[in-house]
């Protein structure tokens, strides 16, 4: 019987740089996800006429609505066809037209959005660009 392992199959799938670019990738954007839902970014304050202070916060989905957490998704979605087409050409050179595609089009998001999130998109686009042009090819036999 011949043991699988996970990390073996994408060791040859995948190059060093390459995996661990995908994997800052990913991270940071559930990251955004997850701080979309969970994370207060808007405060608030009121006073009543009796003069009472309330304080209160709000996460950027309760806001919003869930169309918010559809845009902070689409760096999560980015990476994983990123991710899916370098994985898909793992024995050929070069990184491939779906992840340059993906990995240009989260740029554009990224420059339209920066007034908003696109800050908290650069270090996602910055790890594609380097998986992207860290994919060598490898061989996997």
């Amino acid at each position: 019987m011949i043991p699988v392992s996970a990390v073996g199959s994408l060791a040859r799938r995948f190059g060093r740089l390459e995996w661990i670019s995908l994997a800052i990738a990913l991270a940071c954007s559930t990251g955004l996800v997850i701080a979309a839902l969970l994370a207060p970014v808007y405060q608030s304050q009121s006073v009543s006429s009796s003069g009472i202070t309330a304080s209160g916060s709000a996460t950027l989905v309760g806001v919003n609505g869930w169309r918010a957490l559809l845009i902070a998704a689409v760096p999560l979605a980015a990476a994983v066809m990123a991710g899916y087409g370098l994985w898909r050409r793992a024995g050929r050179p070069g990184a491939g037209v779906l992840a340059w595609t993906v990995t240009g089009l989260l740029a554009c998001f990224n420059v339209l959005a920066m007034a908003t999130i696109g800050v908290f998109v650069v270090p996602v686009t910055a790890a594609l660009f380097t998986a992207c042009a860290a994919h060598g090819g490898r061989h996997t036999r």
